[in-house]
């Protein structure tokens, strides 16, 4: 095999790619695609806080004040989120809400109407009717104007749970805080094991190093892909292989 014709085919492939608006244009914006598919969105959810305005309907008469002082605390700035029975939800941050108590009126329809109508001048975001059936898990009426924000949905029915949770721990003479201290989850120290002996370490650093491995093996390879299907392409149109397998063995070329 002769080095000379390897270097300068290569060499023209190379250039023939590397001349083109097309190359640098992809070279250029795949990375910064894939960094904003990956790594934007998350951005975006740390920093983004949604407060939702609620009025909670209490027809039970037991749900109500415990419910809306648990929408209504910040607990989530602070480290001890397990407290007066309730258990942290993981979203505490993103979603915050100003929630108000009403009582039920006698006339149960005209007080729909006009929460309704709260919802629809955007005085309001929503309202929850809480029925004397919440107990026997019969499902909590949420009305709103968009019922596809599952975030939120999924915050307030931990809330939600937890008021329920603390009605029936009362009522069965448990103290919740009791309860909470001891289901408390049990966290593990990882150690490393090495020929040097054990050691911690957390394993973010090995996980990070594997997903970027892996995004540089995906890119290389479907970049690689189209620049084969290019050669193809070119070959099919200049026929330019006849040309240079006259100067070039196969294995060379």
């Amino acid at each position: 095999m002769r080095l000379n014709n390897v270097v300068v085919v290569a060499k023209r492939e190379y250039l023939q790619r590397a001349k083109t608006k097309a190359f640098w244009i992809t070279t250029l914006i795949l990375p910064l695609f894939v960094a904003a598919i990956s790594i934007v969105p998350s951005l975006l959810i740390m920093k983004s806080k949604s407060t939702q305005r609620i009025v909670v309907v209490d027809e039970t008469g037991r749900l109500g004040a415990d419910l809306v002082t648990r929408m209504n605390s910040q607990e989530s700035a602070k480290p001890k989120a397990e407290a007066k029975g309730f258990r942290r939800r993981e979203d505490e941050g993103i979603i915050t809400f100003e929630a108000r108590a009403e009582p039920p009126a006698a006339d149960r329809k005209a007080q729909q109407a006009e929460l309704n109508r709260q919802v629809l001048d955007k005085q309001i975001d929503a309202w929850v009717w809480i029925g004397p059936g919440v107990f026997e898990d019969k499902p909590v009426e949420y009305h709103a104007r968009n019922v596809s924000n599952v975030i939120t949905q999924g915050a307030l029915r931990d809330d939600i749970s937890s008021a329920v949770r603390l009605v029936r721990f009362r009522e069965a003479g448990i103290d919740p805080a009791r309860v909470d201290e001891l289901s408390r989850s049990v966290e593990l120290d990882k150690q490393r094991v090495s020929a040097a002996g054990s050691r911690a370490e957390s394993g973010l650093g090995a996980a990070a190093l594997a997903v970027v491995l892996f995004f540089i093996l995906y890119i290389a390879i479907i970049m690689w892909g189209q620049q084969v299907m290019q050669g193809v392409l070119e070959e099919k149109g200049s026929r330019v292989i006849e040309v240079v397998i006259s100067s070039v063995t196969p294995f060379e070329l």
